[in-house]
Parts: structure tokens; sequence; C-alpha cells
């Protein structure tokens, strides 16, 4: 299930970002499947397994250029697949996912990314998110979005080897990078919201 925010922003000029229709999702997939490789990312698939999740578009004019997706879980679940301290955070914790946020690539550098990192931020916020935890993607090194999420208030709480591989495996995308299975790993952010 798609939850629905309905909040519509203007970024600049003809781009808006705004919640995910039904006939938008093979575009976000087409995107995901360049962007990280092919069927990495399934809104089905992701709909399914995150009961609580919001998809977001950007949009030029009438075209989707790039989303982001984000859901709620508790922290008990979060747990078990990332080193997060018992100490830190409660298990009944409410923990807000920026899961994915991509772009197409002819609009990748305009700050596009960084107003749907943002508004991904907003929506779990307003949904009373008691920590944001955001995953990214680390390959060859580098790692694309770090400085935004430093830019909004994100620590770096841990880095997960082979993050992606069981996951890979079982679902059968292939990396762009490792091809399958995929040994990327991934860089995990949080920030307690206030």
């Amino acid at each position: 299930m798609i939850n629905s925010i309905s909040v519509e922003q203007n970024i600049s000029g003809n781009f808006t970002i705004e919640d995910a229709l039904n006939t938008d999702f093979e575009t976000i997939n087409d995107i995901s499947d360049a962007e990280f490789g092919e069927n990495y990312f399934s809104v089905p698939y992701s709909l399914k397994k995150h009961n609580n999740s919001f998809i977001r578009v950007v949009r030029n004019k009438n075209n989707v250029i790039g989303f982001s997706f984000c859901y709620l879980e508790l922290a008990k679940k979060i747990k078990a697949t990332i080193p997060i301290s018992n100490n830190f955070i409660n298990d009944l914790s409410l923990i807000g996912v920026i899961k994915t946020v991509a772009l197409h690539r002819n609009y990748k550098g305009k700050g596009i990314g960084t107003q749907l990192m943002n508004d991904s931020i907003s929506i779990l916020k307003s949904v009373n998110a008691q920590y944001l935890l955001s995953v990214l993607w680390k390959y060859d090194g580098a790692v694309k979005v770090e400085r935004i999420l430093r830019n909004n208030g994100f620590m770096f709480l841990c880095e997960v080897n082979n993050y992606w591989k069981r996951d890979s495996i079982i679902r059968k995308y292939i990396c762009p990078v490792c091809g399958n299975p995929c040994n990327c790993s991934a860089l995990m952010y949080l920030q307690r919201v206030e």
C-alpha cells in the first residue's frame, strides 16, 4: 500500500515532487534498473515488503525523472539486519528509512536529488519517525549522497560489507558494479528526530 501525503512541492521551473501514481511504476522501475542494476528495485515487491511506505516522484512537466522510496519500521525489525546498539535505540522506536533515491542520468547535478532527499526527510518526520536511517551504496570507494545527509544532520553509524549479497542472490538482481551476487558495501547514516 502506498501511503499518501498529498503534498505537491514545486522545486524549480517545471519540476514538482509528488506522490507516485500507479501509472508511474514502470518508469520508476526503468530509472532504478538504469541506476542500480536490473531488478534491484521493484515497486510491487517494495510495497508488499513495507506496509508503511511512501513513493514520491519528481516530474518535469508530466514526465517522471526521479523517485524516492522510504518507509517506517520498528527499530526491532531493523536491528535484525543492521548493527544498532540496544542502548542507543529502543526496540519500539519508529525509524523512518530512506531506502532509495534515484534520478534519470540527464537530470543529475542540478540539485534535484537534494530536493528529493529533503522531501523524503520531511515526509518521514511528518509521520512521527523518531529516527531517520539512510542506506548509502558504496562502490569503488565512492558514496554519492553522503554530503547531503551530513548537511541534514545525519551521523555515520556503520559500514556493512556485502550488504546486498543475500538479497541479490534471492531476488536475482544484477549489480552494475559487481554483477550477481552483489558484494558492495552500504554505509548507514542515522539522525535522531528532535
